[in-house]
């Protein structure tokens, strides 16, 4: 069920459930909203404590009047967080929630980071996979749902709130922030649109707490094609984080 909260530009959706810790937080991608976990959320436990929150504009999530940032994001999902006193919680990301899981990390503790095809730099998206793939093994209706929610969330937003609020993203670098932090890291790619040289353009710092998995035969949306996967490394994870 949605539930919300107010902030001071407007009104942040939510849902919830479970009361295991460490907590889940999930973050979903551009045009997508918190409905999309469904399906990995089947193939974990009840008891698990879980969050999947709204980004402005998305879902349940209202539009601010004013234009807004990258920083802005990872602003509200750190006080949806304090307001639903959610502690050191286990952050997964996809795409664009994976890269605001990275700057969450730079504000507050966390428990660990499953980044799904989420990236350091919004280049690496460019420059690590083919966009021909994108789609993996997903069926025509699937791609088309995907496409069309993505119109209507971006018919949403005003006069250039999107094209600004990308030229932000694009001056993100979370390379710092990975290879500063200490808890847990886990990348996670679909394999079916990697280039030959796909990691040597991950710049992912080589440090022991940070580990690259992938799921075979997926392209960028993995928690779709493989949402029984995308669940067994989020049980790992928070097994290693417990």
């Amino acid at each position: 069920m949605m539930e919300t909260l107010q902030t001071s530009w407007g009104t942040v959706g939510y849902e919830r459930g479970g009361d295991s810790l460490p907590a889940l937080v999930l973050l979903h991608g551009t045009g997508c909203d918190s409905a999309d976990w469904n399906g990995v959320l089947d193939h974990l436990p009840e008891e698990i404590a879980r969050v999947a929150i709204n980004f402005l504009g998305h879902g349940g999530s209202s539009v601010p009047d004013e234009d807004f940032q990258f920083s802005d994001l990872a602003a509200d999902i750190n006080l949806a967080m304090e307001l639903l006193a959610i502690d050191r919680p286990v952050t997964l990301g996809h795409s664009l929630g994976g890269i605001v899981a990275i700057e969450l990390a730079s504000r507050r503790s966390l428990e660990g980071i499953v980044f799904l095809e989420g990236w350091t730099r919004l280049s690496v998206a460019r420059n690590a996979f083919l966009k021909r793939q994108r789609f993996g093994k997903l069926t025509e209706e699937q791609t088309s749902l995907i496409d069309q929610k993505r119109e209507r969330t971006q018919a949403r937003f005003f006069g250039d709130q999107l094209p600004g609020f990308w030229h932000t993203v694009t001056e993100f670098d979370g390379l710092p922030i990975l290879g500063s932090i200490e808890v847990p890291v886990w990348e996670v790619d679909g394999c079916g649109q990697a280039k030959d040289d796909t990691k040597e353009h991950f710049l992912i710092p080589d440090r022991p707490n940070i580990r690259v998995e992938w799921i075979d035969g997926c392209g960028h949306f993995l928690y779709l094609e493989r949402p029984d996967a995308v669940a067994g490394i989020i049980a790992r994870a928070s097994a290693t984080c417990r």
